[in-house]
């Protein structure tokens, strides 16, 4: 099952978004749920944000993964892209994790174990539009880590 996680870089405390259709779990130390990114997670600044599945939200369950959030088509290709419906909430989630970086720089991360076994970690960062138009192109990937910034 997919994870998917975001790192608000220098954030110091998570903010809440209760309001969302998918679940979300933040902390205060970015520490991944998984092991793909999780020894280069140790070393930054910030806060985490795990994107969870809609049912995750009604139960107090420790596994953690986004696979409702995903398009299974792509996943099938090792691509990732969102089911329509979740992204003005996972867009406006960016933007306001954006402003609440003092670097306005996030890390977007997807770890799937039947995904791609080539792990993707571009260190050219993308903007907030580019990041979307590839998105909306299909052309992001899972099993992988981009730099996010205003």
């Amino acid at each position: 099952m997919p994870t998917i996680e975001i790192i608000c870089l220098h954030q110091v405390n998570p903010l809440e978004f209760p309001e969302f259709s998918f679940a979300l779990e933040s902390g205060s130390e970015p520490v991944s749920h998984r092991n793909l990114f999780y020894d280069e997670f140790k070393t930054l600044n910030g806060c985490i944000y795990h994107l969870g599945n809609p049912y995750l939200r009604e139960t107090k369950e420790r596994t953690f993964f986004a696979y409702q959030l995903l398009e299974g088509s792509c996943v099938a290709e090792g691509r990732l892209k969102f089911l329509p419906q979740f992204n003005p909430e996972i867009q406006r989630l960016f933007i306001d994790l954006l402003e609440a970086s003092p670097i306005q720089t996030l890390i977007f991360s997807s770890d799937y174990q039947f995904g791609p076994n080539k792990v993707r970690r571009y260190k050219r960062p993308f903007t907030y539009e580019k990041f979307w138009q590839n998105h909306e192109a299909g052309q992001l990937w899972l099993n992988a880590r981009y730099f996010i910034r205003s």
